[in-house]
């Protein structure tokens, strides 16, 4: 079975404080778009379980430090099967970007294994499933445009983003998301714009309200000589109507609401050094 697995945006990010396992209280609204990795996933039965991932990116692990390869063990342990799992991950997504490649990958391989096995499993199951292994699973499950709180698990669709043009970049830079969030916590109680504006904006189909409710605390934190703001002031001179960082980033995404605006700023983008990818927002069918 081949399925597409589609990459996420953060329209808005906010972390509501540390939880006492660890773990940080999350409000957010993902969006679901058109870039995506091709995830192949074929199963046959056998005596004892067995899982063989192969990836045409040669740095991403192929075992258990991959989420794929745990959302297959994940699969077989909760339906209580044995099988022989082959699984093939083509690699679009830029790795380590903020934009879910590894999470959408394992929802892939969710969504493949539960219509290989006849369908054992509705939405909320693989969403549960999917939460012991990413944060950022049940999303890419669900997809399209929603709300997530708690650490990512709860997943509320919501109206859908007006259609635009979404151009992502990935700086060269990495990111440490735990570092992040360390300087997160350190806001203590500064991070306090509510998503209700976001959530009026989605309901009324208001891209411009989407555009000026957009925000991301990540960007608090990032060092003031990051390669993301470079981004963000390239997108924003090339007419970009909002520029933003995803995630943890460090990739950027620009909404532009015509195709030449955005082939300009990709043009530019590149003169800087920058590969980017045109995308749009999509709402794939479970």
């Amino acid at each position: 079975m081949k399925l597409t697995a589609y990459a996420k945006i953060n329209l808005f990010l906010s972390v509501r404080g540390r939880r006492p396992d660890g773990y940080h209280d999350i409000e957010s609204v993902m969006q679901t778009v058109s870039l995506g990795d091709t995830v192949t996933v074929d199963a046959e039965a056998a005596e004892g379980s067995e899982i063989a991932l192969t990836t045409t990116d040669p740095a991403l692990p192929t075992g258990e430090g991959n989420i794929a390869y745990r959302a297959a063990r994940a699969f077989l342990d909760e339906v209580h099967a044995s099988a022989r799992v082959r699984i093939h991950i083509e690699k679009n997504i830029p790795v380590a970007g903020g934009l879910a490649g590894g999470s959408t990958d394992g929802a892939a391989v969710l969504r493949g294994l539960n219509g290989i096995f006849g369908s054992p499993m509705g939405a909320d199951e693989l969403c549960r499933v999917g939460a012991s292994i990413g944060a950022d699973v049940p999303f890419c499950i669900v997809g399209g445009t929603a709300a997530t709180y708690g650490i990512g698990e709860i997943v509320e669709p919501t109206a859908p983003l007006p259609d635009c043009i979404v151009l992502i970049v990935r700086p060269h830079e990495s990111v440490s998301t735990a570092e992040a969030y360390r300087k997160i916590d350190m806001l203590r109680g500064r991070d306090e714009k509510p998503m209700g504006d976001m959530l009026s904006a989605l309901g009324g189909g208001r891209l411009d309200g989407v555009i000026s409710s957009a925000y991301n605390v990540f960007e608090k934190v990032m060092p003031k000589d990051s390669e993301v703001f470079r981004v963000k002031d390239a997108l924003c001179s090339c007419g970009a109507r909002l520029a933003m960082m995803s995630g943890s980033g460090p990739s950027v995404f620009g909404i532009f609401g015509d195709e030449a605006s955005a082939d300009a700023a990709a043009r530019a983008l590149s003169a800087l050094g920058y590969d980017s990818v045109k995308t749009r927002p999509v709402t794939p069918a479970f």
